[in-house]
Parts: structure tokens; C-alpha cells; sequence
């Protein structure tokens, strides 16, 4: 057997002994109340119809005995003082005898129920407290896990702030790098056509360097009047015999080539 602690005391007395002696106490006033009501006074004469459990204990049946039983893990069980009843004194002592015995275990019984009520009200109330407290361990674990989704959104909605702030900065980094190339393109588009009109059409050039040796040679003709048929004797009498051809002037190959056509921007 285990030596008995404090805890266990307490817990031996609170579950078997207080019960035990509250049911003595019930039991043995049962017996002086009916008592009473039959025609026989003894019981209230000597304070048996009492509460207090002094009046009913006895040391040996109500205290030693139920604790040792209690101790030694066996049923627990006790009596008390009994109530003096003076059968002369009843109305019908064989009847009334009958009903005074009874009126104990009958008050066991009504303890009993009320004990089984109490404890079916216990259950149904233990049963609501751990409804009530799974409930309150729910509330508190959609608490945190609501808790734990506003913390990923606010850690999201930070992450967004900053995806877009970068996203913003590179839009606007591209929007000045457009600026400047429409900038580029405006000034380009505006020199391009002085450039074409101010660059030298080659057709034009090779035309213009034809015309100026075709003057050339026929300033060279004129200035040298021994390329002249006339100033060349021997040539006279063949020019005599047949009919001279008139020499082509030199200036009228200026006119054999297609004549130019000028347009804008200097192209033919």
C-alpha cells in the first residue's frame, strides 16, 4: 500500500468521508423527524432533529471505521448514534415503527437522487464548458491564423508597394530615354532635308564637268587657226574638187545629249 500524503487525505476526506457523514446526518434526523410526527417527542427533546453533525457522530462508526475502509481502497461505509424512539409513545407503534424505520433509507434514496441529478447537471454542464472551450480554442486558433493572414497581406501588400514603385521608376526611366530619342528623330527629320538639298547630284556634276570641256575645245579651235582649212593649201584643191562640209562647230555637241530637266533638290 502506498503511504498516505496530504493530497490524498484531502482527497479521501472531500470524496468519502464528507459525503459519508452528510448521509449519517440526513439518515438519523429522518428517523427523529417521523418520529416526531408519529406522537413520540423523544428525538426533538434530546436535539436530535439538529443539523449539526456533533449530535450524530460516532467515533468509531462515522469517523474511524469509513477513513480506514478509505484508506485501504475498500467500500466505504459507516454509521452514526441512533435516534431513541419510544414505540409507547406512536400512534400505532406496529405501523408507526415500520414508517420511522423506513424514513432513513428513504432519505438515503432522496440524497441519492438529488446526488444523480446534481451529477447529470455536472455532466451536461461539464460537457457545455468543453463545448464552450473547444469553441474558445477555435476562436483563438481563427485568431491566429487570421492574424497570420494579415500578416502575409500586409507582407504582400508591401511587396506589391514595392514591385510597383520599381515598375513606376523603370516606366518613367523609359518614358524620359523616348522623350529624348522623338527629340533626336524631330531634329533629324528637320536637318535631313537640308542635307539633301545642300549635297551634290553626281548626274549634275558629270554633265557640268562634259560641258565645260566640250567649251573648252571649242575655245581651243578658235584660238589655233592652223587647224583651219583654209589656211592649209594642200587641203584647197581637194576642197575645190568636192564640196566642202561644213565643219561641225564645236559648240553644237553641246546640244546632242538629251536636254536636263531640273528639279527639286537639284535631281534631274
Amino acid at each position: 500500500m502506498q503511504p498516505m500524503n496530504i493530497d490524498t487525505l484531502v482527497h479521501v476526506v472531500a470524496i468519502w468521508i464528507l459525503p459519508l457523514v452528510i448521509a449519517i446526518v440526513f439518515h438519523e434526523i429522518a428517523h427523529g423527524w417521523v418520529a416526531s410526527a408519529l406522537g413520540d417527542p423523544t428525538a426533538r427533546r434530546l436535539n436530535r432533529l439538529s443539523l449539526n453533525p456533533v449530535e450524530h457522530v460516532d467515533p468509531v462508526g462515522t469517523l474511524l471505521v469509513p477513513l480506514g475502509l478509505a484508506i485501504a481502497h475498500l467500500p466505504v461505509f459507516g454509521w452514526a448514534k441512533p435516534v431513541p424512539v419510544v414505540a409507547g409513545q406512536l400512534r400505532n407503534p406496529r405501523r408507526d415503527m415500520v414508517i420511522v424505520a423506513l424514513a432513513g433509507p428513504a432519505m438515503n434514496l432522496l440524497l441519492a437522487g438529488l446526488l444523480g441529478a446534481a451529477l447529470v447537471l455536472g455532466l451536461r454542464l461539464n460537457k457545455r464548458l468543453k463545448t464552450l472551450r473547444d469553441s474558445h480554442d477555435s476562436f483563438a486558433v481563427a485568431v491566429r491564423e487570421l492574424n497570420a493572414a494579415a500578416q502575409r497581406a500586409e507582407q504582400g501588400l508591401a511587396d506589391l508597394r514595392a514591385a510597383t514603385d520599381e515598375a513606376v521608376e523603370t516606366l518613367a526611366d523609359r518614358i524620359e530615354k523616348g522623350r529624348e530619342l522623338a527629340a533626336k528623330l524631330e531634329r533629324l527629320i528637320v536637318v535631313a532635308p537640308r542635307e539633301v538639298k545642300e549635297a551634290p547630284d553626281p548626274r549634275h556634276e558629270s554633265q557640268e564637268k562634259r560641258l565645260g570641256m566640250l567649251l573648252a575645245a571649242a575655245r581651243e579651235g578658235r584660238g589655233r587657226p592652223e587647224l583651219r582649212p583654209e589656211s592649209r593649201p594642200e587641203l584647197r584643191p581637194a576642197a575645190l574638187s568636192t564640196p566642202v562640209r561644213p565643219r561641225a562647230n564645236p559648240e553644237d555637241d553641246l546640244f546632242v545629249d538629251p536636254p536636263l530637266r531640273m528639279s527639286l533638290g537639284g535631281r534631274p
